[in-house]
């Protein structure tokens, strides 16, 4: 319970901030909606299952529930973790994975293509080569 009471003050105090973090993730300007009005149908090109789990929700609804239940806390190592995101993987299917972190820091990012990247290699889950050279013929494959 303290818990939620603390992530209900954390979104008031920071309410800009969730919402800036919305829009980026879904690519939809979440400041020209009130804040206590269900939100509409949203069409999008950026991340269309999120965008599709706000509606019929009000924007300060969504800041105050925080993480959804589908959100996954990986913590280990490098061969721990892909082994995580692999089962994840062969649970629910997907194409990727999008990863988030507050503090984008280089040595993050080092860990991520330096450790997770090769040990997902090595499971299969992520490819080591490309058929193409260039990105959107990548992309076309999907």
């Amino acid at each position: 319970m303290a818990r939620k009471q603390g992530r209900v003050q954390e979104a008031k105090t920071h309410m800009d901030f969730y919402l800036a973090n919305m829009s980026r993730l879904t690519g939809i300007d979440f400041s020209q909606f009130d804040l206590d009005e269900p939100l509409p149908a949203l069409t999008t090109n950026g991340h269309q299952t999120v965008a599709a789990g706000f509606v019929g929700r009000t924007p300060r609804q969504i800041v105050e529930a925080g993480r959804s239940i589908s959100d996954a806390d990986l913590v280990g190592t490098p061969d721990s973790v892909a082994r995580q995101m692999s089962e994840i993987i062969d649970d629910v299917g997907g194409d990727g994975f999008l990863i988030t972190d507050p503090e984008f820091t280089r040595r993050y990012i080092m860990e991520i293509a330096d450790g997770l990247v090769p040990a997902l290699q090595k499971l299969g889950v992520v490819r080591k080569n490309y058929a193409h050279t260039m990105l959107r013929d990548h992309l076309l494959e999907f």
